[in-house]
């Protein structure tokens, strides 16, 4: 459940919202492109999370793209969060994001089976790490690591 909300809006004025400047990720042209065609294909299946100033916390790539698209409205929950929270909550929102792992096998048998984004344009969701799967590249590869941390031993 998420906490400190104080209101939501489904169809809040996207020109009141702005980027957080306090933002750590950041979004390069080609990570913008992919969210455009997400949000065209998909429409915007999660809220923005923002202040109450309108200071999005989560979601400042989507607002982005929104705002490239010439979207006039996005649904907003504003949150009663103070600066260190906001911090801690859009790091914590991306860094989750970034643990996960893919299922190789599950992946290679989609992009296989369904055309619901078609294999060319799939690039565009996953990174460049995968961008031709195939099950000879899958079962080579899915025991090899290229990166290791130093502290933890940690490999992916």
């Amino acid at each position: 459940m998420l906490t400190n909300i104080i209101k939501e809006d489904k169809e809040y004025p996207i020109d009141k919202l702005r980027e957080d400047p306090l933002n750590v990720r950041l979004h390069p042209e080609y990570n913008i492109e992919a969210i455009k065609k997400s949000l065209q294909e998909f429409g915007q299946h999660s809220a923005l999370v923002c202040r109450e100033d309108g200071t999005v916390i989560v979601g400042n790539g989507r607002l982005r793209a929104m705002k490239a698209l010439g979207w006039k409205t996005a649904w907003v929950i504003f949150v009663d969060d103070d600066t260190e929270k906001a911090i801690r909550r859009s790091i914590a929102d991306n860094r989750t994001a970034e643990l996960a792992e893919w299922d190789w096998e599950k992946l290679n048998k989609y992009i296989k089976e369904y055309d619901i984004i078609g294999f060319d344009n799939i690039k565009e969701y996953i990174d460049d790490d995968i961008k031709i799967i195939t099950d000879d590249y899958i079962e080579n590869n899915k025991k090899k690591f290229k990166n290791k941390c130093p502290r933890c031993g940690y490999e992916w």
